[in-house]
């Protein structure tokens, strides 16, 4: 039996978060409205001159492949003289689109094995920066927003959003605080093998989510070696906060008496199983009834020392 204290986990009188002001929310309106029009400007508008384009370039020689020539994120404002005229062909193109252009080179190149030949250039466009935006009037809203009619109920739309998710980044705020708070004021000796044991569980899910992620990042990649000092250090600072996290949990459902009832679970369990597509995403995180269960008491749990420890000031 290891020998665990848990520190003082009610009334601990801690401070809201901050939320944002009126100011910040309307800010915040207009920043998503303008990304909303870019959006839509990418999907809808085509290059004009003066834009700035980010292409993908590849370059053939009869066929064969002019590396020189080949770039992944060339940025080209479109008119710009210092380039060839060629490079204009983007005008009237979208974003996602493909030119081409037919460049000849003469003696003067400086690459030598394409002196005096024909190269055929290929470029896509990845992204656009537009010169101008549209202005944003009733009409433009309604083909970006079906469902709003002017601009006034995009802006209450957007306000809505944003303030849900205010709220829910205070919330979490919130959570994470008790937690850390509670977690400096307990106390646990960490058995050897038993902390072990859960830290090569951390660092295959480590591995496992890094490798899986939809655009990887090449330096963590790298990392991604028990032997790694940063990598190792990493995730037994996980590990500690899980386990501690997982004791602060099961000791305060026990002292106070928190459970999920079968009513409960029956319900929540509904929520997450709408259709097929839901009920296997569902599956996925919650492989048996009892990891579910166990969630919904974690949530239960930190919902109860949200709702005992916060004063707002």
């Amino acid at each position: 039996m290891h020998k665990f204290i848990l520190g003082q986990y009610k009334n601990l009188s801690l401070a809201e978060p901050k939320g944002f002001d009126q100011k910040d929310l309307e800010k915040a309106v207009l920043e998503s409205i303008l990304n909303t029009v870019d959006i839509w400007c990418k999907q809808n508008t085509t290059v004009e001159e003066e834009d700035v384009i980010i292409i993908k370039v590849e370059a053939k020689e009869r066929g064969v492949l002019v590396p020189e020539f080949c770039q992944n994120k060339l940025q080209y404002k479109v008119g710009d003289k210092s380039y060839l005229k060629e490079f204009m062909n983007a005008i009237g193109k979208k974003l996602g689109e493909s030119f081409s252009m037919e460049i000849n080179f003469d003696e003067t190149c400086v690459i030598e094995r394409i002196r005096n030949k024909k190269v055929s250039l290929y470029a896509t466009i990845t992204d656009v920066l537009y010169k101008k935006i549209p202005e944003i009037t009733d009409d433009l809203v309604q083909k970006m927003e079906t469902d709003c009619r002017t601009l006034d109920e995009m802006k209450e739309k957007y306000a809505a959003i944003l303030k849900s998710r205010g709220l829910a980044n205070i919330y979490q705020q919130k959570r994470d605080l008790v937690l850390k708070t509670i977690i400096e004021n307990s106390s646990y000796e960490f058995d050897e093998d038993e902390f072990d044991q859960a830290l090569n569980k951390i660092i295959e899910q480590t591995k496992m989510s890094i490798m899986n992620s939809s655009s990887p990042d090449i330096d963590r990649i790298m990392q991604i070696n028990e032997n790694d000092a940063y990598f190792r250090m990493e995730c037994e600072r996980v590990t500690r906060r899980m386990i501690m996290e997982n004791l602060v949990i099961n000791e305060i459902c026990n002292m106070e008496q928190i459970e999920v009832t079968t009513e409960e679970f029956a319900l929540e369990k509904a929520k997450y199983t709408e259709d097929e597509a839901a009920s296997e995403e569902f599956t996925k995180y919650f492989p048996t009834d009892q990891s579910f269960e166990l969630y919904l008491l974690r949530e239960k749990v930190l919902h109860w020392l949200c709702l005992n420890n916060f004063n707002v000031h």
